[in-house]
């Protein structure tokens, strides 16, 4: 993260950024500001939303021409809301200054045009500490229930959101080897849990290989 201006100034994510629901703050040493100052974000490693928004055009059709120009900015469907950078005052926990959605057009565009793949139909996964679940099912959900690509290689892994680290004590196993083949429209996987499982919600994070 970098403030730009007649002197650059650089403050390392990994020491000073934190991230926190839709948050992303940075403890800055104290900075005066100069109306030549940029700042640029970059930010890196941002998973898919569990969620997202719907947007269409301002009603004059003057406004958030990517919203509706298709052949310029391609087919979002979904979307974040703008970003808004905050300078906060830590002594009266107030902020001091803000952008304006006006004034800011920064959003993150999601498009579901492609295959989606569905886990248990969306539902949570229920596992006895000691034991192992039932099949769950992994479904391609578009494309007419079918797989288009030609080979799709799933890997879960445990979420760092989860109560405690479980890498050790969760278990995942796939007949398939979590593997999809072309025309291929489901298929399944178990988890298991140690008998020292502490009681909680667990989050499991998939990565996704495409060939």
């Amino acid at each position: 993260m970098d403030s730009t201006g007649a002197t650059d100034n650089a403050w390392n994510a990994d020491d000073k950024c934190t991230a926190t629901g839709n948050w992303i703050k940075l403890d800055a040493a104290a900075y005066t500001l100069d109306t030549t100052d940029k700042f640029t974000w970059t930010i890196n490693g941002l998973g898919n939303p569990e969620a997202a928004l719907s947007r269409t055009a301002h009603s004059t059709g003057e406004w958030d021409f990517d919203a509706t120009d298709t052949a310029l900015f391609g087919t979002t469907g979904s979307w974040t809301e703008k970003f808004a950078l905050f300078t906060f005052d830590v002594s009266d926990k107030g902020y001091t200054a803000r952008s304006y959605g006006n004034l800011n057009a920064g959003y993150l565009g999601f498009s579901y045009k492609y295959d989606r793949i569905e886990v248990n139909s969306g539902n949570r996964i229920k596992v006895w500490a000691g034991s192992y679940t039932t099949n769950n099912s992994i479904k391609a959900s578009t494309n007419g229930g079918m797989m288009a690509a030609e080979k799709v290689t799933l890997s879960p892994s445990n979420n760092v959101r989860s109560l405690v680290n479980p890498d050790t004590k969760i278990a995942y196993t796939s007949a398939e080897d979590f593997v999809f083949f072309s025309a291929t429209n489901e298929i399944n996987f178990r988890v298991g849990a140690d008998i020292n499982l502490s009681k909680g919600i667990y989050y499991i994070d998939w990565s996704i290989t495409e060939t």
